[in-house]
């Protein structure tokens, strides 16, 4: 997966190797970061990322996100504050709401609140840690059945019976995540989860 950074800025004005889409280190205001990622179970997904507000430890910033799996496509808006950073260390906190559908009246709506720490090596690398609760409602399988569908909505398992699988779920859980974003370039880099 690949992130590129730009600015409106002068390079010259702050080292811009290091920017993060994921950890704590956030984003300048006036600055942003765009990344690509190609994976399971979002077969691609798109983010931009740009620095709102600084102010010593503090600092905020916010961004789209754009996601697809082939049967729905998601998008969502997300806003991440740093309340702590000392060399190697940050830490941020988090929230996030999207939704989204397909085809034949499939759709899910999302809300994320978490907190991350990020370990820096100079610009190079960052590694995260993050937990945040995931909260959820779906509808997976079509009001009515039709062609070419899953087979979990023709035959749904033992437990469930069609009403069930044809209607909306929801849930909460908790979802422990891992990054490593490093730098290759001043303005490329590459990330994993």
């Amino acid at each position: 997966s690949l992130g590129l950074v730009g600015s409106e800025m002068c390079i010259r004005d702050r080292d811009i190797r290091g920017l993060s889409s994921f950890g704590a280190q956030l984003v300048p205001r006036g600055y942003f970061v765009g990344d690509i990622g190609l994976g399971f179970p979002q077969f691609i997904s798109a983010r931009v990322t740009t620095g709102l507000w600084e102010r010593g430890h503090l600092a905020v910033d916010v961004g789209v996100d754009l996601r697809s799996n082939g049967a729905m496509t998601e998008g969502g808006l997300r806003a991440r504050m740093r309340i702590y950073q000392g060399s190697p260390v940050a830490v941020a906190v988090f929230a996030a709401l999207g939704g989204g559908g397909g085809a034949n009246s499939r759709n899910t709506f999302y809300g994320n609140v978490g907190v991350t720490a990020t370990l820096m090596f100079k610009g190079l690398l960052n590694v995260s840690a993050t937990i945040y609760g995931n909260f959820y409602t779906d509808r997976l399988c079509p009001e009515a059945p039709e062609s070419g569908e899953a087979d979990a909505c023709i035959f749904p398992p033992a437990d469930l019976d069609l009403d069930d699988v044809r209607g909306r779920f929801g849930g909460a859980r908790a979802i422990l995540q891992a990054s490593a974003e490093l730098s290759l370039w001043r303005r490329l880099g590459l990330f994993f989860m």
